[in-house]
Order: C-alpha cells, then sequence, then structure tokens
C-alpha cells in the first residue's frame, strides 16, 4: 500500500477519534471554561483544529518563515489561539473542525506520491516529508492532546487505550526505524504512566535499538519514574 493509501486511512480514524470524544462529552465538560494555562475540554479542541489550519495555510503560501521553530514562537502562538477561539460556541467548533479535517484531506489527494514522500519536494520543509509534516499534525498531535483530556476527566483506561491504538496506527505508516523507534518509545511512555512495568521496558528496549539518538533523553524523561529504578529498566543501558 503506498503512503498516501496509509495516511488517508490513518486520517479516517483520527477523524473518528475525534467525533467519538466530542459526542462523548458531557454538558458540564463541554460548557467548562479554561484558561490560558490550563484548558477546557473546548480549548483543547479550539487548539488543535487552529494548528490544523495553520498547516493548511503554511502549504498554501509555500513560505519558510510560517513555520515555528522554537517554544518562544509556539508559546505566544497558543495564547492567541485561546483567547482566539474560546468564545466560538461547540456548533461553531464543530464545523470549523469538520472543515480544516476535508481541506487537510483534499491537501492530500492532490499531491502525488512523490510529493508526499520526496523529502527534498518542498524545500522550506528542510528535508522533512510532507507525508511526515502532515502526520504529525494531524495524527500524532491531537492524538497527544486527545489522550491527555480523557485523563483529565477521569477516563484514564480510554486514555491509555488510545495511546496504544494510536501507536499502532502510526506503526504502520513507515518502517523506517527511526520512525518506528520515536512511535515504540511513546508507546512505551504510555506503559510506564499507565503502570505496564514490562511492555513498558520491552518497548523501550526495541525504541532504543530503532533510534539510539532517544537514550540520553529517555534516562532523564519523567515518564519512566514509577521503573526507573527497576534491574531490568537499568538493564537496557547496560548493554
Amino acid at each position: 500500500m503506498k503512503v498516501k493509501e496509509k495516511l488517508l486511512q490513518v486520517m479516517d480514524w483520527i477523524e473518528a477519534v475525534e467525533n467519538r470524544l466530542i459526542e462523548s462529552l458531557s454538558a458540564e465538560e463541554r460548557a467548562r471554561r479554561g484558561e490560558v494555562d490550563h484548558w477546557s475540554p473546548k480549548d483543547i479542541l479550539s487548539h488543535v483544529v487552529a494548528w490544523r489550519q495553520t498547516m493548511i495555510q503554511m502549504f498554501q503560501a509555500r513560505e519558510p518563515e510560517s513555520v515555528f521553530r522554537t517554544m518562544e514562537e509556539v508559546q505566544p502562538a497558543n495564547t492567541f489561539i485561546f483567547n482566539a477561539y474560546r468564545d466560538l460556541s461547540w456548533t461553531e467548533l464543530e464545523a470549523f473542525a469538520r472543515s480544516t479535517r476535508d481541506d487537510l484531506r483534499r491537501l492530500v489527494s492532490v499531491h502525488s506520491e512523490k510529493d508526499l514522500t520526496d523529502p527534498k519536494r518542498f524545500p522550506w520543509l528542510e528535508g522533512q516529508t510532507l507525508w511526515r509534516r502532515i502526520a504529525g499534525n494531524l495524527v500524532v498531535h491531537p492524538l497527544t492532546h486527545y489522550a491527555q483530556l480523557l485523563g483529565e476527566v477521569g477516563r484514564k483506561r480510554e486514555s491509555f487505550e488510545l495511546q496504544i491504538e494510536g501507536a499502532d496506527q502510526l506503526l504502520g505508516l513507515d518502517d523506517d526505524p527511526a520512525w518506528q523507534g520515536v512511535t515504540i518509545y511513546n508507546r512505551a511512555c504510555a506503559y510506564a504512566l499507565a503502570g505496564q512495568k514490562e511492555p513498558a521496558i520491552a518497548d523501550l528496549r526495541r525504541a532504543l535499538e530503532l533510534n539510539p539518538g532517544l537514550t540520553e533523553w529517555s534516562k532523564e524523561d519523567p515518564d519512566f519514574s514509577s521503573v526507573r529504578k527497576d534491574p531490568a529498566f537499568q538493564a537496557v543501558y547496560a548493554r
């Protein structure tokens, strides 16, 4: 299966996740007002949708200066998004969510397989392929926020299951060791945070084999606090 087909399938999956999450929110959760440093469910969805729109604008303009490269640039943008979208109604927000998903689907559909996979096709992406930028913005980014949201509203089991299912979806996109390594590493973090020591350590070991560049950060990553003193965890680094 070509990358375009696989990417469109994963886009269908995250759309279904988003729709189910919205439908499952209670009236109280929908009505909740957030703060700039503690978002409500509506703020989180607004944030995800606004960044989708930002990516669409980047590709329409083809302007390198549109790309945020540092947290110093991203944080003010997130604050702007929070303030700009917080007064949207749920009806308006859901309509905007649908339109941005449709626009991104069209963006994928009009590009060839070469456009999506050639790292030199868009110089302003600085060596990153188009499909990876889309997958990061449209799948990885919302997946992170939706799992966090489920945890914050007390649905921790669903949060964990979403992260595991998301990893499985992402692993199917590319066999590249670096991609596989990062995805398995994130799954290891989910296992560790859920208190599942053995799969967490097994995934961590595999992730570092595939992508050794993750090694130094993994030694400090707070996600592994629950297993850091375990001899099996320490053995990962003794090899």
